[in-house]
């Protein structure tokens, strides 16, 4: 399932409160560690780099020298400024800690998540719930979420999808995680769209069905939402639940700026279809605007 770019940066966010000990966590190399990989493993270009500082420094994770300059040249890719200077400079170089905000931290987060789902305002409990899933508490995060989730919450009812799909803290149960993903996606919550979209599209916990991950990709897609943009893309660009369309698929893609997808555009496309393509990508992106 793809992941919401605020959820990724609180990843990231919490990989640095354990590695500088930040409001009121203590230093722990390890967890920090594991919590920098599940954002650069979604391509966060600063939590890759932190990945490569913990191997070269054998913080949280066996020393990997080699595995640590890999790590850098694909953090600095992806536009990380230390990365870029650790790969100029060759030497060590460890970025000073972020500013120890406290609690604002978390009222800004809040602010930011309630903004991606259409929210005044989010619930104490959800936002602490966000917290302990960024920290892989994931029993306090589920009996929250669940609580939330009954009570209506798009975003909550998304993330008690995840947890079904990825069986954190609870069984998996894909059928349960459709039910949840369908709950949140119907209220218009563009994560679950796509996750919903991806079920459908892969025959998770429901039978294929490639019309209906059209139907979900698109109206997730049509919020702006990156994930769906490059899913729906491809459904065009393979006929899958709807008409082939390269030139239409390869412009749901350049929309949505997924480096991987975009490259093999450019090495499918003819020199007349991506200019097509790339016209079409505006005309997509104006109207989504509107």
């Amino acid at each position: 399932m793809f992941e919401s770019k605020k959820k990724i940066q609180t990843w990231a966010d919490c990989g640095d409160e354990y590695y500088y000990g930040l409001n009121g966590e203590r230093v722990d190399y390890t967890e920090a560690f594991e919590v920098y990989e599940m954002a650069g493993n979604k391509k966060h270009p600063h939590a890759t780099f932190m990945m490569g500082l913990c191997y070269e420094l054998g913080r949280g994770i066996d020393k990997d020298m080699e595995y640590a300059e890999i790590l850098y040249e694909n953090a600095a890719n992806l536009g990380d400024p230390d990365a870029e200077k650790r790969m100029k400079t060759g030497k060590v170089f460890e970025p000073p800690a972020p500013a120890d905000e406290g609690e604002d931290i978390d009222d800004d987060a809040d602010e930011d998540e309630a903004d991606e789902d259409g929210e005044s305002e989010e619930s104490e409990k959800i936002a602490l719930a966000v917290e302990y899933y960024a920290k892989k508490k994931y029993k306090q995060a589920l009996s929250l979420f669940q609580e939330a989730a009954e009570q209506g919450h798009a975003k909550a009812q998304s993330y008690l999808g995840d947890f079904y799909i990825e069986g954190k803290g609870v069984k998996k149960d894909a059928k349960k995680a459709v039910y949840w993903y369908t709950k949140a996606a119907e209220q218009g919550h563009g994560e679950a769209q796509n996750n919903l979209g991806d079920c459908y599209d892969k025959g998770i916990g429901v039978e294929k069905n490639p019309v209906k991950a059209v139907e979900w990709y698109t109206k997730a897609a049509n919020q702006g939402y990156a994930a769906a943009q490059s899913n729906l893309g491809i459904m065009y660009k393979y006929g899958r639940g709807v008409s082939q369309n390269i030139v239409k698929g390869c412009a749901w893609i350049y929309l949505s700026e997924d480096p991987v997808r975009c490259n093999e555009c450019d090495e499918e496309l003819t020199p007349n279809q991506k200019i097509k393509a790339l016209n079409m990508k505006d005309e997509l992106a104006e109207r989504i605007k509107r």
